[in-house]
């Protein structure tokens, strides 16, 4: 388990131990960001990327046993982790802004969620269109991403906070929403958009629902900020977890941050 913190570094958890590992600017000197650890990310050769809130992003290929901080990079820098590249970083030629959400599918390609819209720039959207899921793909194995390809594009994922790649499955973390994304025939387009879970809370705040990881276990992973008042299924109707508890922050047992998780076929909440 490996969760981020605002100014206070890494925390890892083992899945041998008990005990929480925290990794911290003062205690690697000059590998860990001091800034809000915001993002994870997982490569096909064993590589743990985190991403900050305004102050870059770092590289372990050890494990966690050693990283590298990469500070923050000029726009346009893209990092390549796939067949070829042990882990380097490369500048590419793809530009972003906002929190940028990613993940490593099983060819070592990146999806990155864009955050254009976030809800400073409303009514008035950098991307009238909507925020994009895209693909950034390494076809030459130089550590340059060199082939971007669109999944999705719409206003519903404007600035979503969550993204995780399993097979030909897609989940999306967009505040009140939780979509699964389906692409049945391999083109990389969604055939199937599905609502899997609905949160209440304000629209669009960014202390809403964030990430979506497959653990070790074979189970997702899921946070919910301070903002996620309850998890719900697509009709509406609060959760009961596998305890025989309502799913909302109402301190029985559920407060503020939340971290769930779940099977796959979204069954065994907890």
């Amino acid at each position: 388990v490996w969760v981020g913190t605002y100014g206070e570094g890494i925390f890892h958890l083992p899945a041998d131990s008990t005990r929480w590992r925290q990794i911290r600017s003062d205690t690697l000197p000059g590998s860990i960001s001091w800034d809000f650890v915001h993002a994870f990310a997982f490569g096909p050769n064993g590589e743990i990327w985190y991403g900050t809130v305004g102050n870059g992003w770092g590289m372990s290929a050890d494990g966690g046993r050693t990283w590298t901080d990469g500070g923050a990079p000029p726009i346009g820098t893209v990092i390549a982790s796939g067949p070829g590249t042990q882990g380097r970083s490369a500048t590419g030629r793809y530009v972003t802004r906002g929190d940028p959400w990613l993940d490593v599918d099983a060819r070592g390609r990146i999806w990155l969620l864009e955050g254009f819209n976030y809800r400073k720039f409303k009514p008035k959207p950098l991307r009238a269109a909507g925020d994009r899921v895209v693909i950034l793909e390494d076809t030459t194995g130089d550590g340059v991403s060199d082939k971007t390809t669109v999944f999705y594009q719409g206003t519903d994922i404007d600035a979503a906070m969550g993204i995780a790649v399993f097979g030909n499955k897609v989940y999306v973390s967009a505040y009140t929403k939780i979509f699964v994304f389906t692409d049945t025939n391999g083109d990389d387009k969604p055939d199937r958009k599905e609502v899997l879970f609905t949160a209440s809370g304000p629209a669009d705040h960014a202390h809403s629902t964030h990430a979506f990881v497959f653990g070790p276990d074979g189970r997702l992973y899921f946070n919910g900020g301070n903002e996620t008042r309850s998890i719900m299924d697509s009709a509406g109707n609060v959760l009961v977890d596998r305890a025989g508890y309502r799913v909302e922050a109402k301190r029985e047992p559920y407060q503020e941050g939340m971290a769930f998780r779940l099977e796959p076929d979204a069954t065994k909440f907890e």
